[in-house]
Parts: structure tokens; sequence; C-alpha cells
């Protein structure tokens, strides 16, 4: 559910960006901008490598990608598809295919460059994965997000979402998600931004202080590498990425 959740941050001010290129990547908190009507927008995690110390755990994952649609007025499409995973947990070593899931990102403002953001993101996640690395059932929820423009450079982003997570044999239970991240552009081509995050799944909370950093390396390309330092017990201890995401 976690990695559902997470799915992405638009890091670099608007102004700072092509024309209608919002990355969605990368940090946990949601961005509320659908992508333009009629384009593509692919956005991946290349690599994440995350250490717990406490629970002696390693994983990593490679290519997981968010393929976006822009329907119009607002709406877009998404499928994210989780190909390699990995942990290494008490001497064994599993690894496979996450889980598909489809969203549904409406956007209600934002689109033609006001201050203030909004949208809501709907999701489901169906258990095509293997081995550990699918939930039991299907699972499903929604997510809010804004934004505010904080002067010239900064920029204010949250989110706050709750879904069902499976347990099996038709047994759920309910999970909370929210963030906020402040963002900044160094210049047209580079900048960064400060995150909290935290999820509750089954009373455990996992708590993260993020960091990262956005090239745009050309107008429609954007680069980027973010840590993620653990807060609370559930959460790893830390937790590297590095991503890019492309409008077509």
């Amino acid at each position: 559910m976690r990695t559902t959740l997470l799915a992405v941050l638009a890091a670099l001010p608007a102004s700072a960006l092509a024309q209608d290129f919002v990355p969605g990547r990368p940090g946990a908190t949601e961005s509320p901008i659908a992508v333009p009507q009629g384009r593509w927008q692919v956005e991946t995690e290349v690599a994440s490598f995350a250490r717990d110390d406490d629970t002696d755990t390693t994983t990593s994952a490679a290519f997981e990608t968010t393929f976006r649609y822009g329907f119009g007025s607002g709406w877009d499409g998404e499928l994210i598809a989780s190909p390699y995973n990995r942990i290494e947990a008490g001497g064994s070593d599993e690894s496979g295919a996450g889980d598909i899931t489809l969203r549904l990102r409406k956007t209600f403002a934002g689109l033609d460059g006001e201050a203030l953001s909004f949208g809501l993101i709907g999701y489901v996640t169906l258990p095509t994965g293997e081995n550990d690395f699918s939930a039991e059932d299907v699972e499903g929820g929604v997510s809010a997000a804004g934004g505010a423009a904080l002067g010239q450079a900064w920029e204010l982003t949250w989110t706050a979402g709750v879904g069902a997570v499976s347990f099996g044999d038709g047994a759920y239970d309910t999970a909370l998600s929210g963030g906020v991240a402040f963002s900044r552009s160094l210049n047209d081509h580079t900048g960064f931004y400060l995150e909290a995050f935290a999820d509750q799944v089954d009373g455990d909370t996992a708590a993260t202080g993020n960091l990262g950093v956005t090239h745009l390396w050309e107008d429609n390309t954007q680069l980027d590498a973010n840590i993620d330092f653990g807060l609370t017990d559930a959460a790893p201890d830390l937790r590297v990425s590095i991503g890019w995401a492309r409008l077509f």
C-alpha cells in the first residue's frame, strides 16, 4: 500500500518547467495536476534502495513506472507497474513483480496557472504481483492533493489519502496517509524539495523526512534523486532513489 500511495510530487514549480509539463515525481506527496489532453507522460523510478537496521531488512526495486494519459477537462488516467522488487531479511532473499495499480486523476484548479491548485486521485490495486509483493485482494482508495505558490520561487504541495488494505479472506483495514512538501527552484533547470510524509496501516505509522533534487534536462524531460530518513520504527531507516519523467 505504501508503494501505491507513494506515487509522486511535482517538485519543481511550474514557472521553472516547460509549459504543461508537471512531473508527478519524486517524493511521496501527490501532485494535483493532470496530464494535458492527448499527451502521454511517463514517470519512472529507475532504481531504489532501502535499509532498516532494526529488522535487518534490505529492499530494492527497479523501473517502477507510471504511464499517464490526458483525457482533457482536467482528467488523466494512469497505470502503475512495478516489474522488479527484492527483499533480503533474516538470511532469506526473495524477488518478483509487484501489483498493477490503475488511477484516475481530476484537477479542479491549477491547470491555468492559478496560485492555488487542487485535485482528487482515485485508485484500484489489482493483486497481480508475485510472492510477497502482491496484495491479498483488490485494494483501493482516494487521495486529495493541493498546492500553493509561495512567492517567486517557493511552492507548497500537500496530500491526504484514505484507502483499504487487504489481509486475506475478505478482511480489510483502513490505511491513512498524508504529507506536505516545500519545493524551490534554484534556476530555470534545477530545484530541490523538503518533505514530511506519513502513512498508517494496522496501527503502525511510518513517518519519514525527505529531501531531493530535480533537474530539467530538456523542455519535457526531468531527472531526479531523493533520500528519505525514517522518523518512526515502522519506516525504513534510509531510502534512496533516482528517477526520470518525460512528457510526450
